[in-house]
């Protein structure tokens, strides 16, 4: 509520923020900005096929995602796991892991999740979160 007078102040910037969203039909940055956004501890909405890390339960959905442990739901638990292959270097074309932090959304077990970049349908936004991330 306290942001209204802002919003009423530049009524141009609705229509910019939507005319951000994906930047002409570019809706999906490039694998390496993807990795990067996800190892910066951004938490941000990616829809994608995605399964669990033994390739079960496919399905397509919007997840909020993040790779940093310190920005991953439950990661103060004691259950909670962190996955070896996060601790190498991604490569190119192969799984790509995150954690996916919609509170609303449970989950069996963890809430790690892999897709592949090809599988990746949309991340809104996200030439303002590298924006953002290199004045960081």
């Amino acid at each position: 509520m306290e942001s209204i007078p802002v919003w009423k102040m530049y009524p141009d910037s609705i229509s910019w923020l939507s005319a951000q969203k994906y930047l002409g039909s570019n809706a999906v940055p490039t694998e390496h900005d993807l990795i990067k956004l996800l190892n910066s501890g951004k938490i941000f909405l990616m829809k994608c096929t995605h399964t669990d890390l033994n390739n079960n339960g496919k399905t397509i959905s919007t997840v909020i995602g993040t790779q940093s442990r310190d920005n991953c739901v439950g990661s103060g638990l004691s259950n909670f796991v962190w996955p070896r292959q996060l601790d190498r270097p991604h490569q190119a074309s192969g799984a790509i892991l995150f954690h996916d932090n919609n509170r609303s959304r449970s989950y069996r077990g963890n809430r790690w999740r892999q897709t592949k970049y090809s599988d990746i349908i949309e991340v809104p936004y996200w030439q303002i979160l590298l924006q953002f991330l290199g004045e960081d």
